[in-house]
């Protein structure tokens, strides 16, 4: 996936784990994707969802827990 941002790919992975939400005996329910979704709308798109992910650092996700903290989410291990 040349020049592929992470939001990018963000969506084709919920799009491909949604499919798998429909499958008999699927190996994820489609409650958990919805929050996936939601996680990623909410907390990483916005921060990291237009760099490349070649360039994608995890220096940067510092700054996902600040903002966490900043939301008033608790920090979960």
């Amino acid at each position: 996936m040349p020049d592929s941002k992470v939001g990018l790919a963000a969506r084709q992975w919920i799009n491909e784990l949604r499919e798998q939400s429909t499958w008999p005996n699927p190996p994820i329910l489609p409650q958990t994707v919805d929050e996936y979704e939601r996680l990623l709308a909410n907390h990483l798109v916005p921060h990291l969802g237009q760099i490349a992910i070649e360039r994608a650092d995890p220096r940067r996700l510092p700054g996902l827990d600040q903002h966490a903290h900043s939301e008033g989410q608790e920090r979960r291990t």
